[in-house]
C-alpha cells in the first residue's frame, strides 16, 4: 500500500493586495516582450485583446486608475477596426468612467 499524502492547501484563487501588484507588474512586462514581437506583424488584434483584458482583470481588482489607463490605450488604436469592436470598447470605457465619476 502507498503511503498517503497530506491534504493540500489551497488558496481558491484569492490573491491579496501585494499578490495582485506583484502579478500585474510580471504581466505588464510579459505583455511588453510579446507587444514588441507581434508589433513587427502588424497584429493589432492582440493588442486590443490584451489591453481589453487588462483592463477588466483591473476593474475586478478595484485597480480603477490602472482600467482607465489600459482603456485609454485602447480606444487610441482603434483606426480601421471594425464599428461593432469599437463601440464594444467605449461601452466598456463609459461603464468604468462611471464608477471613477461616482467615487
Amino acid at each position: 500500500m502507498l503511503p498517503r499524502r497530506p491534504p493540500r492547501v489551497r488558496s481558491k484563487g484569492i490573491l491579496t493586495p501585494p499578490l495582485i501588484n506583484v502579478f500585474f507588474s510580471s504581466l505588464s512586462v510579459h505583455f511588453q516582450l510579446t507587444n514588441s514581437v507581434y508589433a513587427l506583424k502588424g497584429w493589432t488584434h492582440i493588442d486590443d485583446h490584451l489591453y481589453s483584458a487588462l483592463a477588466k482583470h483591473s476593474i475586478a481588482t478595484q485597480m480603477i486608475q490602472e482600467a482607465v489607463d489600459f482603456y485609454v490605450e485602447l480606444l487610441g488604436n482603434q483606426e480601421h477596426k471594425p464599428l461593432e469592436r469599437q463601440q464594444i470598447y467605449l461601452r466598456d470605457f463609459i461603464m468604468v468612467m462611471r464608477q471613477v465619476l461616482s467615487v
